[in-house]
């Protein structure tokens, strides 16, 4: 691996480009394969980031990273993870961590790959509610 989506998004907006669709479609099938994968091994990331998936080195493919086992469903519970501020589902403030929290996060992922923005300089979640 050799860098990270989040910056390469940083790189793309400092060079006023965007990604290319063609790319984007690519990176968000292979990421959305990884999540069922996980989710298939019922294992919850519980911090995806831009910054946890990993690019090759000629940028042709993005793998989730940085997790392991520990928030591995065991009987219905798992460890709670801490996540990265602006990057979770609203209802793992209440502790719930679902597989659900991740799919938010990877719309969130979608959505800063497209708009080159990132949802931690948004407003933060937890101070609304």
């Amino acid at each position: 691996m050799d860098g990270d989506l989040g910056n390469y998004i940083n790189e793309q907006k400092l060079n006023n480009s965007n990604i290319e669709i063609y790319q984007f479609l690519n990176w968000s099938k292979q990421i959305a394969d990884g999540l069922f994968f996980l989710n298939f091994k019922k294992i919850i990331h519980g911090d995806l980031k831009s910054k946890n998936i990993f690019l090759t080195k000629n940028k042709t493919q993005a793998k989730i990273g940085d997790y392991d086992d520990r928030f591995l469903i065991k009987n219905g519970k798992i460890n709670l993870p801490n996540g990265t501020e602006g990057w979770h589902a609203p209802e793992t403030i209440k502790g719930i961590w679902t597989h659900k929290a991740d799919v938010f996060s990877f719309a969130l992922i979608l959505w800063s790959m497209f708009t080159l923005k990132e949802p931690e300089n948004m407003i933060n979640i937890e101070e609304e509610m």
